[in-house]
């Protein structure tokens, strides 16, 4: 999908400078996904703590079917 936006010179170049790609294009790509892995990874540290698992280890390590 295109789009025309304004970025900072600064900011793009700052983009690059952390290994964002060569291209403006690919840096722009390279950044969002970063964020969006970034984000992503937030939510779930969120959910520490709140979700009771109720396996039984013992029985998967000894559990040939699986």
């Amino acid at each position: 999908m295109k789009k025309t936006i304004e970025i900072s010179e600064h900011l793009l170049d700052q983009v690059r400078s952390y290994g964002g790609g060569t291209t403006e294009e690919e840096a722009i790509h390279n950044a969002l996904k970063r964020f969006v892995a970034i984000m992503a990874g937030r939510d779930l540290n969120r959910l520490r703590g709140q979700i009771v698992w109720e396996g039984n280890l013992e029985k998967m390590r000894t559990d040939d079917s699986l």
